[in-house]
């Protein structure tokens, strides 16, 4: 059976000023901004907020770049490979699609992303003014409405920095989110045996403080 592999784009982008009147964009992840040159830039772009295979990938990448001038010019393997290096771009694999996800998954980190209502003002304005109808952009002030497993999950991606992988153990093993600081949650996950899922994705039964 053929192996599946899976992407997606890591970070946030974000615009900085270098002084002189120009903006030039940069990917924030982990407390550190990396630069990308046009081509590399324009790939991540057609990964963020997608999963998709390399083919697919390289189909959203043709459409964003048909008629651009992208110096330096790579193939499209050798940009993607070199963003996986650099860590701006994971990928997962396994035989299936669901163990292609959960390879992919395993490692990274969740980081809740704000909703506050000023951010949602702002958020509006901009989608009013690049020509979104009223009542769509208007979606951003429903409530999320999360489902209780859904709930604990948000709760404990705020109470510590945990990795995907753990915030399964911990869902599993029914750990609070009022476990608030990372050692103690830490130290809950030690003490109970790997479940099947833990040992899946390849971390070690303890967790290294």
């Amino acid at each position: 059976m053929a192996e599946k592999t899976l992407y997606t784009a890591l970070g946030h982008f974000r615009c900085r000023n270098d002084g002189g009147g120009r903006r030039y964009p940069v990917i924030l992840m982990d407390h550190r901004e990396f630069g990308m040159d046009p081509q590399e830039m324009t790939l991540w772009t057609a990964l963020c907020w997608r999963l998709t295979d390399r083919q697919r990938a390289e189909d959203f990448y043709e459409q964003l770049s048909n008629g651009m001038e992208l110096f330096p010019r790579r193939s499209f393997s050798d940009c993607l490979d070199r963003l996986v290096t650099r860590g701006l771009v994971a990928k997962g694999s396994g035989t299936t699609d669901f163990d292609a996800l959960y390879d992919l998954l395993g490692g990274l980190y969740v980081v809740p992303i704000s909703s506050s209502f000023p951010l949602k003002v702002v958020t509006f304005l901009k989608l009013l003014c690049s020509g979104t109808a009223p009542g769509s952009a208007a979606a951003l002030f429903r409530r999320d409405r999360r489902t209780e497993p859904e709930r604990h999950i948000m709760a404990l991606s705020r109470c510590a920095p945990l990795s995907t992988a753990e915030l399964v153990q911990c869902a599993e093993c029914d750990i609070s989110a009022a476990v608030g600081r990372r050692l103690r949650c830490c130290m809950e996950i030690r003490r109970r045996p790997a479940t099947t899922s833990y040992r899946k994705c390849g971390l070690p039964q303890r967790v290294n403080l």
